[in-house]
């Protein structure tokens, strides 16, 4: 069995290798999650949905800095242009940078935590496109599939991430 040891896990992890990726982003997940007050974590698990949804279940994700998405999503967190000028005040080739992308999507997700109430779904859901003031303000009552499914897969991630690495 595939054993990886790093300096941000609290121990080995075992078997559950897709996200070694996250390893080399997790420094500036970090420094981007205390500056907005959110647990970087709960950011990880997001990037990782974002940047490896794509994948076969089970692959390892590379998570290389220039991850292109659907509708021109940019980068690990997967920022439109239009969000990154109007949350963050950055055109997008900014955002190109994994600094700067990580940092824009963690604000963004801050916002979202913050005015969901501390609910980690229903953040995860309206990270993913989910909007509550079209007549839904549930998780229950989401109409499409897949916003649920993307906000579940995040929250399975993050669960298994609060066990591997540091907050």
């Amino acid at each position: 069995m595939l054993k990886i040891t790093h300096s941000i896990t609290r121990r080995p992890i075992k078997g559950d290798f897709k996200f070694r990726g996250l390893r080399q982003w997790y420094p500036l997940i970090q420094a981007s999650a205390q500056k907005y007050r959110i647990d970087g974590r709960f950011v990880a698990a997001v990037m990782f949905q974002e940047a490896c949804d794509a994948l076969a279940k089970g692959d390892p994700c590379p998570m290389g800095k220039y991850v292109s998405g659907k509708g021109h999503a940019i980068g690990l967190m997967q920022i439109m242009p239009d969000t990154g000028r109007e949350v963050c005040g950055m055109h997008a080739s900014l955002l190109q940078d994994p600094a700067h992308n990580i940092d824009c999507g963690t604000r963004l997700l801050s916002q979202h935590l913050r005015s969901s109430r501390g609910d980690y779904t229903m953040a995860a859901a309206k990270y993913f496109g989910y909007d509550p003031r079209r007549g839904m303000n549930t998780m229950d009552n989401v109409l499409h599939k897949s916003t649920g499914s993307y906000a579940a897969e995040v929250i399975q991630n993050y669960k298994k991430l609060k066990d591997m690495l540091t907050a």
